[in-house]
């Protein structure tokens, strides 16, 4: 069933929030200034259903200085927002002062990448951590009773990705990995058992694929690139065929974990490259607006680079190179 939330728009909205009531307490608008035909955010905050629209924000999309509400706390008063602000390059999460209009108190960074995904306990109604969408995702709880169960379940799966949810004594934990589509499992808290519940590809279980690590190289101005490299399992890493396998957008990335392609590609004997290239998002805004008016340029040059970068260590035939 659907349900019409509010028919109280402020104009040229893109997203919404809403607190644990259910109510649209926050618009996101975006709109085309006429005079600078620059793309202009405002952020709008009602108290309540009855009350009117009010501008608490503005910025221009290429400053980098765009706000996104991460959500409620559960007073339903406190706002926890994501941005770069006070001259970040790296994307934090603050609490927001209405009183002042502007971002308060921090409550998480990280000097590689952006952050900006809560994590919330609906039920004890509670912010328990935030998670970081890293080369590697990264978990990091302010709630000591989240971060034991983390650990224990951490260490029942060895280098995979370890989500739960919790109620009572009941967990449904699932598991993902560079070589693990993904496993759902119940695990009780009392007697301490787990229980596979499903596998997502039960065909690959008990097979062996290919380990995907993460490095990192210079491109040839200096910038830092962090990129993916998968090599064919049972092979040596030594002349190997390569595909650099580039992620669209540009303004996107990739990801660690198990990715079809890629896995294919490397159990037919190939190097998989996949470069986090300038213009690529979530590394910081320096990162993403050292690819403005480079496409084609030093964009491309960054993916160059990487593959002279491991035909440099050896790993690479330079004769035996192709991009998708």
């Amino acid at each position: 069933r659907m349900k019409l939330l509010t028919f109280n728009n402020p104009g040229k909205v893109s997203n919404w929030r809403l607190d644990h009531t259910g109510l649209i307490r926050i618009a996101l608008a975006r709109d085309v200034e006429p005079k600078t035909k620059r793309i202009k955010q405002t952020v709008f905050h009602r108290e309540s259903e009855q009350s009117e629209w009010k501008s608490i924000y503005e910025a221009y999309a290429d400053e980098g200085k765009v706000l996104t509400a991460e959500g409620f706390d559960f007073d339903n008063k406190t706002l926890f927002v994501s941005g770069r602000f006070n001259g970040r390059d790296k994307e934090a999460i603050h609490v927001w002062d209405f009183s002042k209009n502007s971002p308060g108190e921090l409550i998480a960074d990280h000097p590689l990448v952006d952050v900006g995904e809560l994590l919330l306990d609906k039920e004890a109604r509670k912010l328990v951590g935030v998670a970081v969408d890293g080369m590697k995702p990264e978990i990091y709880y302010f709630d000591a009773e989240y971060a034991k169960l983390q650990a224990t379940l951490d260490a029942s799966f060895p280098g995979q990705r370890v989500n739960f949810q919790w109620r009572g004594n009941r967990v449904v934990v699932s598991t993902t990995g560079d070589q693990n589509v993904g496993k759902v499992y119940l695990y009780d808290t009392a007697r301490k058992t787990l229980e596979l519940i499903y596998s997502v590809k039960p065909e690959l279980d008990g097979k062996t694929l290919s380990p995907k690590t993460v490095i990192n190289y210079a491109a040839r101005d200096g910038l830092n690139i962090p990129a993916y490299l998968t090599l064919p399992e049972g092979i040596p890493s030594k002349a190997l065929p390569l595909v650099a396998y580039v992620h669209g957008g540009p303004h996107s990335r990739d990801h660690f974990g198990y990715e079809p392609t890629t896995q294919m590609l490397a159990s037919r004997g190939y190097a998989v490259l996949q470069p986090q290239f300038r213009m690529s998002t979530g590394f910081g805004w320096k990162h993403h607006t050292a690819g403005w008016k480079q496409w084609g340029l030093a964009m491309q040059d960054d993916v160059t680079d990487g593959v002279a970068h491991l035909v440099k260590q050896g790993i690479v035939d330079p004769k035996r190179v192709c991009i998708i």
